[in-house]
């Protein structure tokens, strides 16, 4: 008795150290809330229900939001101790969800999401007893130590991710990737670009959201957007001129400037690097934040991306008249989906940023989303209904999952990606070029040439480089190998030069 007595004085005063810490969050989940659906939060696990909920309703500005949610007390343990609380839940589903083989995507509607593309119901409410149990152990066992839980958190993060990236319908698609490169016939532009699309594809399993077998571009870019030090001003930037369109623009017209050519313009116009202009776009019109591992790497700049998604969402449903009148995308006026001619955009930037042509940075965008939705369809093909309806079955399947629209927004958002970073490409690149010239003209010819056995217009041979010029020669080549590197730099390339 004395030590039943003893065990429910440790839990109550658990649940106070709980109730203590968990201010911002408001995840007291030792109470009635566990009974509730939503104990762990479909849209946001991390910061779950409560502050989900004052993100998406707030009339703040989001910066402005920020702000006071970083004064919070404990903010890095409370977001440590839920991420750490979520990821060891899921995990061991995760491994299970992987060990079973590779799986058709889901039909909606046989799954409950109370957000288009939240994680199902389905999904997290067996979970919610589990849930309970880690977050008590995890309070009793780490307390207050802050160190002790930032490391746990990265640890399980790490292990989660690998696990994400290494489930079976992962690694198909990085053979698949393999034999393509095949075609590639040593031919580097197009080697380049298959391992452009691989890095920024991100590739991974689309668990716990079972309603998509793949996710993809989500880890690249958080990881880019997390290296840029000035993260903050450039969402603001963003978010006010996307803002500033939407109020001047409520009646559309045929002279109404287009939302993604103000967009960009304006923000070039500041300063913004194109690279940064595209991963802030490309993020600003997601479905989900899907932010988990984020908080384990930088809490405040995972929670200063998700306060400013909900900000973002909310712009995105007022595109909805002018996506209608044509006059969301700068080069067409079709109806298109906008993350996915975004995800192009961001491709084809990338692609002329390693210095591809534009012809081959907008072929990369658009193959990109033609395999995308190929897989896509194939995936959704019933054999049985195709034995019996053939190729009009076919072709219905993918006119209801928008075949077509989503591989001329790989078309059109290409195009566009392409000619805003191939501008600013071009302009570094020439100064690149005139830096070579100067450097080249303080060496003489046979250094800048180097030694070649026979003279192209007699056989003659040629007198081979001295030690002298064979130290200038290797001169020159570092001289240039640095320059290659400054001009790695200034266009943020995703390939080493």
């Amino acid at each position: 008795m004395k030590q039943f007595a003893f065990y429910i004085a440790l839990l109550t005063s658990s649940v106070n150290v709980f109730a203590q810490t968990h201010s911002l969050l408001n995840m007291d989940i030792l109470n009635e809330s566990s009974k509730s659906e939503r104990l762990i939060e479909p849209t946001s696990p991390i910061l779950g229900t409560s502050l989900s909920n004052k993100l998406r309703l707030t009339p703040l500005h989001p910066e402005e939001l920020y702000n006071q949610l970083k004064a919070s007390p404990n903010l890095d343990y409370e977001l440590y101790l839920s991420a750490l609380t979520y990821l060891s839940t899921l995990y061991p589903e995760l491994e299970k969800y992987c060990a079973e083989g590779e799986k058709k995507t889901l039909n909606r509607n046989q799954l409950t999401e109370i957000m288009h593309a939240a994680i199902p119901l389905q999904v997290l409410t067996p979970l919610h007893n589990n849930y309970i149990d880690s977050h008590q152990s995890f309070v009793l066992s780490i307390g207050h130590d802050i160190e002790a839980l930032k490391s746990r958190a990265k640890q399980v993060a790490h292990n989660f991710q690998r696990q994400r990236e290494d489930c079976g319908v992962t690694k198909k698609l990085e053979r698949f990737e393999d034999k393509l490169e095949n075609y590639c016939l040593g031919w580097q532009s197009c080697k380049n670009s298959k391992e452009i699309n691989h890095i920024l594809s991100s590739a991974e399993t689309g668990y716990p959201r079972i309603q998509y077998s793949l996710n993809g571009y989500t880890r690249y870019v958080y990881t880019e957007l997390f290296k840029n030090k000035s993260l903050q001003s450039d969402l603001r930037i963003i978010y006010d001129l996307e803002k500033k369109w939407l109020l001047e623009n409520t009646n559309i017209t045929t002279e109404t400037e287009s939302f993604f050519g103000y967009v960009s313009e304006n923000a070039l116009k500041v300063g913004m690097h194109p690279k940064d202009l595209f991963l802030i776009l490309a993020y600003s019109m997601r479905n989900m934040p899907s932010l988990d591992i984020e908080y384990t790497q930088d809490p405040k700049k995972a929670l200063l991306l998700e306060t400013y998604f909900w900000a973002f969402k909310n712009l995105k449903t007022k595109l909805r008249k002018p996506v209608a009148s044509g006059k969301v995308f700068s080069n067409t006026q079709k109806k298109l989906g906008i993350y996915h001619y975004l995800t192009a955009s961001l491709l084809s930037c990338e692609s002329r940023l390693t210095g591809q042509g534009h012809s081959m940075a907008k072929l990369v965008g658009i193959i990109s989303k033609l395999g995308y939705k190929g897989i896509k369809l194939l995936k959704a093909i019933d054999t049985q209904k195709y034995e019996k309806d053939g190729f009009k079955y076919v072709i219905k399947v993918a006119s209801k999952q928008g075949f077509k629209s989503g591989v001329l927004a790989g078309v059109h958002g290409g195009d566009f990606g392409s000619k805003v970073c191939g501008k600013y490409y071009g302009v570094i690149k020439k100064d690149y070029d005139k830096s070579i010239i100067r450097i080249k003209k303080r060496f003489s010819f046979p250094v800048r040439r180097g030694y070649k056995r026979y003279s192209r217009r007699s056989n003659r041979r040629i007198k081979p480089l001295d030690r002298d010029e064979k130290i200038q020669r290797m001169q020159l080549l570092r001289l240039i190998a640095e320059e290659n590197d400054l001009l790695s730099i200034a266009s943020r390339s995703v390939l080493k030069p």
